[in-house]
């Protein structure tokens, strides 16, 4: 029934004031999947009625949906002057400028606004309010200042404690022994977590400790869509789990036609299937699938992404072809500022990797300036994080 009012309201669009006009359509478009369209007639709608909430809302919401966040940040920023009393539209303004633009300092205002409105807002986030609390930990470890990356985290350790959405960036920066003993707990008692172990595992080499973590406890269990999301098919992919991981793609592959804002990027099922062909040897078809694909994750600064750039550079290395091994690590490490809260170990796994590279290709200057920024970092984090003793 609503689908006749829609197709209705769409068709009398034309002849609606504009403020009406562009929402109706920039709707319309959303609910048929036309997100092109969409995103085009929320535009439109800003441009002349910059005040229009739902309009914003559905943008920013489309736009990062399709992995677009750089074009979203203009947009966050439009809602938190637009609303200076909104702590749900400040917090995403700060973390929209810092996490996809990079643009500390043009943050600073909407961050301290955000944290003015914590106490007496109607309007709670989990999510916001854990990077607002967590940021300061963030911002010291984005400039490579260890001291106040401890003593941010130090001042806020009770805070996060027992907060998973805050914490877990806390557990890589300053874990100490006891993150990787935090994370298996988490793994335990939460099966979402389990990636964040399986992930370590892939980074160690235990490919054996991926195939437990994912399939003995999360295949095992009643099936559900959400134990066959990306990342878990991708390291299931690397631990040679390839049957469980067709099946995951026929569930996954038709996710990218829904006509809702949960349907998955039309390039995620590629970077399972490179996964899968890396994992087989046939590092050509790895590369084939996985270099248009890969600048489609970018903007997002995921799991993905991360896991994404190692392994083409680890097929650019199996077929003879070091230098771009290297151009595709140092451009996945200059997205550092995308990393919080969920892949700031992705991070510093892609800085290891390259320390790995330059002295395979005799650039000592390079080792060591890496190398060196690499080790303030982690000297106070996990004492096993996989960077090869020759580097410590």
């Amino acid at each position: 029934e609503y689908q006749a009012v829609a197709q209705r309201a769409f068709e009398l669009a034309d002849d609606s004031p504009e403020r009406e006009k562009f929402f109706i359509r920039g709707s319309y478009y959303s609910m048929h999947g036309n997100w092109d369209e969409a995103v085009k007639n929320y535009a439109t709608l800003l441009r002349l009625h910059p005040d229009h909430r739902w309009g914003g809302h559905n943008l920013f919401n489309t736009l990062t949906a399709l992995g677009r966040m750089d074009e979203a940040v203009p947009y966050a920023v439009l809602a938190a002057d637009d609303r200076p009393n909104d702590f749900y539209a400040q917090a995403r303004a700060a973390a929209a400028l810092v996490t996809w633009a990079n643009q500390t300092d043009a943050a600073g205002p909407y961050l301290e606004r955000a944290r003015e409105l914590r106490t007496s807002t109607s309007e709670p986030n989990g999510y916001l309010e854990a990077w607002i609390d967590s940021y300061p930990i963030f911002e010291a470890w984005l400039n490579d200042d260890v001291i106040s990356t401890q003593d941010a985290l130090q001042a806020a350790e009770d805070d996060l404690r027992g907060r998973p959405e805050a914490h877990q960036f806390a557990w890589f920066v300053a874990g100490g022994a006891e993150s990787i003993g935090q994370l298996d707990r988490a793994a335990e008692i939460d099966g979402s977590r389990a990636p964040s172990v399986a992930m370590l595992a892939w980074m160690r080499g235990d490919v054996e400790d991926i195939d437990l973590l994912l399939h003995e406890r999360d295949f095992r269990r009643a099936p559900s869509v959400t134990r066959l999301e990306p990342m878990r098919l991708i390291l299931l992919a690397l631990a040679g789990r390839a049957e469980i991981v067709e099946t995951g793609l026929e569930w996954l592959r038709p996710q990218t036609e829904r006509t809702d804002l949960n349907f998955v990027p039309a390039h995620i099922p590629g970077i399972v299937e490179v996964a899968l062909a890396f994992a087989s040897g046939d590092h050509e078809r790895a590369i084939q699938l996985l270099e248009p694909g890969l600048e489609a994750e970018r903007q997002s600064g995921s799991r993905v992404f991360f896991l994404g750039a190692d392994l083409l550079s680890r097929a650019y290395e199996a077929s003879g072809q070091p230098e771009l091994a290297v151009r595709t690590l140092e451009a996945a490490s200059r997205e550092r500022h995308r990393t919080i809260p969920n892949a700031t170990m992705e991070w510093a796994w892609i800085a290891s990797r390259l320390i790995e590279l330059y002295r395979s290709l005799g650039r000592e200057a390079q080792v060591r300036d890496l190398a060196d920024n690499l080790h303030r970092l982690l000297e106070q984090a996990d004492p096993d994080f996989p960077v090869s003793a020759t580097d410590r």
